[in-house]
């Protein structure tokens, strides 16, 4: 488990991209695709007991913004982010999340293998902003990742159905402070499940 805005920030936006590119491009910097995100997310559990890191707790956030492809296939989306993790049984909240980042993504090479039966589309992405910022109640900020980030994104579809089969991202060029984006998932998993013990 890591951190929420993590997982659905990087899951949205190169299948989103791709998905479109193998509909065609229009002129250049005409928008092709635009739309607004505004999603609420509850778990609350009923049956079943959420546990995160080993304590059981309710999650809930709200995910707004929007996102712009453009003809020439450059997309941006800017996000902003809000999660708040509160102790299943008192409601005391154990940790906050709120993040601001805004997404430039550009194709760079679009490869197809018929004898395969995919599409292989490479973005590079841009991230700046405040991509993540944790905060423990009585504690203040204790992960906090902030500047630039280029990612080299590579994205695998189904030539025939359009279904994403992999997509695998690399940073290649990370201005910050970003510990948190340099660190591995196990090594976020344990950041996250510290803070959130308090």
């Amino acid at each position: 488990m890591v951190l929420g805005a993590v997982l659905l920030v990087q899951a949205s936006g190169p299948a989103a991209t791709a998905l479109a590119a193998t509909q065609g491009a229009q002129n250049g910097r005409e928008p092709l695709l635009r739309e607004q995100i505004d999603d609420r997310f509850v778990e609350e559990p009923d049956l079943f007991v959420l546990e995160v890191c080993g304590l059981e707790v309710r999650v809930q956030g709200r995910i707004r913004g929007h996102f712009v492809l453009y003809g020439d296939l450059t997309a941006r989306r800017h996000l902003n982010i809000e999660f708040i993790w509160s102790d299943l049984e008192s409601g005391d909240t154990l940790f906050v999340e709120r993040d601001a980042e805004t997404f430039f993504e550009v194709p760079i090479s679009e490869t197809v293998d018929e004898q395969a039966g995919t599409l292989t589309l490479v973005f590079e992405t841009l991230i700046t902003g405040l991509p993540l910022k944790g905060m423990v109640p009585g504690e203040g900020v204790v992960i906090r990742d902030a500047g630039r980030i280029t990612q080299l994104v590579t994205v695998v579809l189904d030539l025939e159905t359009g279904d994403e089969i992999s997509v695998d991202e690399q940073f290649v060029d990370v201005r910050g402070p970003h510990p948190f984006a340099e660190l591995t998932p196990d090594e976020r998993d344990a950041v996250f499940c510290n803070a959130l013990a308090g």
